[in-house]
């Protein structure tokens, strides 16, 4: 069973943040979760235990993606649970492959079924044992959180900075998200005729993102993730033929089977490798070619930014001063912003911004709300801002300021010329009540009031 997303109307899409959707996925796979677990506690049979061993694998592997978005001292948490769960379920679920494989290889071949008997029912009792453990594991350990994500009771801790990319519309972020797997499984791709568990491993967390997200990237996530599901099963199945041999081997040794039905098993895993490779080439090929899937479209890619409202404490009196800038080649009075560097963190962009234009070396306070918008050509802009004491002179770098002041608050609302600006520093005024800065020194007399590039 696949817990499914409940799926917005399109046009409503760019709406919906990218926190929003981590939400929606992970809550979603917590309900199936449980409800898996509830068969297997009901029934215990082979299918319930491959579905939850799914789904927990699922939630993980979501859990996983989504934490650029969230906390990421509760997705190691999480996924702590998650492991302990899936290596009780791991137990049984072998066990059941085991002996599917045991009968399809005595299937092949006539006068083995009295020989495959007495293995089965080894096999069943040891499932049997197993099987009482899982669900003793299951009806008193299953995470309280686990509940309480499933009922809605318990918030998906989404991370809440205002320049966390959790609050950028969904379209813009979880392409990126998405390419992580998928580059794996690329860079991976080599491992198809060797049966890597690298790659393995990577197409099922590629198939999983791509079903998750298929809300928000439509029918080419929805291929990629049909693709990267006969990948999977394929390596599985490859996988699964590896082990075969091996057990045919050892138990052939240990006197346990005769040569015959080892013959047999050797067999069933060569047809079943033959199969599975030709069929994993082929879905590798297919997956390789959706790579524009994982890229933002270029008319909704966000140029990202940072810049700060630098202030001081009035020097007689109440209120505080900010700095504004000069731009000569657009003329217009700004604030200090600027773009980053390609790697750069946003904090780290102001920083560097602020220094190059003002010469001030920055501490950091409260952030501001971000400013987004789309600018004449199109493209969309996003800047973040915080409220910042300068700590000492810095450098100034390059020619886009020629001047610098220090303004009281009003007048600077007044003396900068975009909109954008005003609603920053409105808002500051409202957020910031003015007081003597924590650190002593330059803070206070920074003897910058006006300056000419």
């Amino acid at each position: 069973m696949t817990p499914t997303m409940p799926t917005p109307p399109q046009n409503a899409m760019a709406a919906i943040s990218a926190g929003t959707v981590a939400t929606d996925v992970v809550r979603a796979d917590a309900r199936g979760l449980l409800d898996c677990l509830d068969r297997v506690l009901a029934s215990g049979a082979p299918e319930a235990v491959h579905l939850c061993r799914v789904a927990v694998r699922r939630l993980r592997t979501d859990v996983r993606m989504f934490r650029p978005l969230l906390d990421r001292r509760w997705v190691s948490d999480r996924r702590r649970d998650l492991d302990g769960m899936h290596r009780a379920l791991a137990t049984v679920r072998h066990l059941d492959v085991r002996a599917d494989h045991l009968r399809a290889a005595a299937a092949g071949s006539e006068g083995l079924d009295d020989e495959v008997g007495p293995l089965l029912q080894d096999h069943a009792r040891i499932r049997s044992d197993a099987l009482a453990a899982l669900r003793a594991t299951l009806a008193t350990d299953v995470p309280s959180w686990l509940r309480a994500l499933a009922d809605g009771t318990l918030a998906v801790p989404v991370d809440p900075a205002p320049g966390s990319d959790a609050h950028l519309d969904a379209p813009l972020v979880v392409p990126a998200l998405l390419r992580r797997p998928w580059r794996h499984v690329r860079e991976a791709r080599r491992g198809v005729l060797d049966d890597s568990e690298e790659l393995r491993v990577w197409s099922r967390r590629c198939r999983y993102a791509a079903e998750a997200l298929t809300p928000v990237l439509g029918p080419p996530a929805a291929a990629l993730a049909a693709s990267t599901t006969v990948l999977h099963v394929a390596l599985g199945e490859a996988n699964e033929a590896v082990e075969i041999r091996g057990e045919a081997c050892s138990l052939h040794q240990a006197g346990l089977v005769s040569g015959r039905l080892a013959k047999a098993m050797r067999r069933h895993a060569d047809q079943l490798q033959d199969g599975a490779r030709r069929g994993a080439v082929d879905a590798l090929a297919t997956v390789l070619a959706a790579e524009d899937v994982t890229r933002t479209p270029a008319s909704m890619q966000t140029s990202r930014a940072g810049g700060g409202v630098v202030w001081r404490p009035v020097p007689e009196g109440d209120g505080v001063e900010v700095v504004v800038v000069h731009r000569p080649r657009k003329g217009d009075w700004s604030l200090p912003k600027g773009r980053l560097r390609s790697g750069e963190a946003v904090a780290a962009g102001a920083r560097r911004e602020i220094e190059e234009e003002t010469g001030l070396v920055c501490s950091f306070g409260a952030s501001l709300p971000p400013v987004r918008y789309v600018d004449r050509r199109g493209r969309r802009k996003e800047v973040q801002f915080w409220a910042m004491q300068p700590l000492r002179l810095g450098r100034r770098v390059g020619h886009e300021v020629d001047e610098v002041r220090w303004l009281p608050l009003d007048r600077a609302i007044d003396l900068v010329d975009k909109r954008r600006d005003r609603e920053v520093l409105t808002a500051f005024g409202a957020t910031t009540s003015p007081r003597r800065p924590l650190t002593t020194g330059p803070s206070c007399r920074v003897p910058v009031l006006s300056v000419r590039g």
